[in-house]
């Protein structure tokens, strides 16, 4: 086996780990991931601020998902399966943190972060109880949780994949 290919497999080894911790633990994951899931987190609520109240609220957590998104896109693009893949594993860590946020919308137990004055708001208990459904929090993250496993699940696979079978000398993957 290459070298290129061991390093690709140590790679998914650990994005399988971190995430299935994430997803199984359902604490907010403080890893390598944790500090950019954060960090990409806030800037959407920046980004998506001047859209009004509940896109600024709202917006967080679709950059964390989005962020991600564009970059399996990118790499998919480019024809990089293990690259494209590897992001796919990176929003299946990301919608586990996202799901234990959700969890927490009513019990409001999780340390905030706010650029206002005034304090922090909790975006899903806002956003949940706007629309009506704040009762069904843990059901909706369990939901996001799922959906989660089911992205690592086939991100996974196909990363291995990826590293089993390489495209032919001179594609993007050689």
């Amino acid at each position: 086996m290459r070298p290129a290919a061991i390093a690709r497999g140590l790679v998914l080894l650990y994005l399988i780990y971190a995430t299935q911790h994430q997803l199984r633990v359902g604490e907010l994951e403080s890893g390598l991931f944790g500090g950019i899931i954060f960090g990409i987190h806030e800037l959407g609520h920046l980004l998506f601020a001047p859209f009004g109240e509940v896109l600024g609220a709202a917006g967080g957590s679709i950059n964390q998902l989005l962020i991600p998104v564009l970059a399996a896109w990118y790499f998919a693009h480019r024809g990089d399966r293990f690259a494209a893949a590897a992001c796919g594993c990176w929003l299946a860590l990301s919608l586990g943190n996202l799901a234990v946020y959700i969890a927490d919308a009513r019990a409001e137990s999780l340390d905030l972060v706010s650029f206002s004055p005034d304090g922090g708001v909790h975006d899903w208990n806002f956003l949940l109880e706007r629309f009506g459904v704040l009762k069904d929090d843990v059901r909706i993250a369990n939901v996001v949780r799922f959906l989660g496993w089911v992205v690592l699940a086939g991100c996974a696979g196909i990363a291995a994949h990826a590293i089993l079978r390489p495209r032919t000398p001179g594609s993007a993957e050689a």
